[in-house]
């Protein structure tokens, strides 16, 4: 059965893809990305056929990786940050919202940021900023 996957692949690295990220390109026939993220993945994509293209190619790659769906392949296109969040998972929607499309989201890149920022991770921050507000009263900044 034929599936498209939307792939957010976080800030741009292996290290900080999730685990669904990378079954979702490994289970792929196809792969379909901007040149350059293509460096990210590529320990995940030996043997596969790769569709690429330059910078601003945004629609034009939703178009290839949903002509390649209808081939009755399964698809990965491959976005940076989260793929449902200015990723391209709206713009596949709105090209064809009638196919068989799996988001999968990664990372984004301003709460990953922020994390790192403090030397803490965002729980932490939260549970601090918690213990200075009145009780059922959280302020949350990122």
């Amino acid at each position: 059965m034929n599936k498209l996957y939307v792939v957010g692949i976080g800030p741009g690295s292996k290290e900080n893809m999730t685990f669904k990220a990378v079954d979702a390109i490994k289970e792929a026939d196809t792969i379909v990305a901007y040149t350059k993220y293509l460096a990210y993945v590529e320990d995940f994509i030996n043997g596969k056929e790769i569709i690429k293209t330059g910078m601003t190619g945004e629609k034009e790659r939703c178009q290839l990786a949903i002509d390649e769906y209808k081939k009755d392949k399964t698809v990965a296109i491959i976005s940076t940050g989260d793929s449902g969040l200015y990723g391209m998972a709206g713009l596949v929607y709105e090209i064809d919202p009638s196919i068989n499309i799996e988001v999968v989201p990664g990372a984004v890149s301003y709460t990953h940021l922020r994390a790192h920022e403090t030397g803490r991770n965002l729980v932490c921050r939260l549970l601090l900023e918690k213990k200075k507000k009145k009780k059922n009263e959280l302020k949350i900044y990122i």
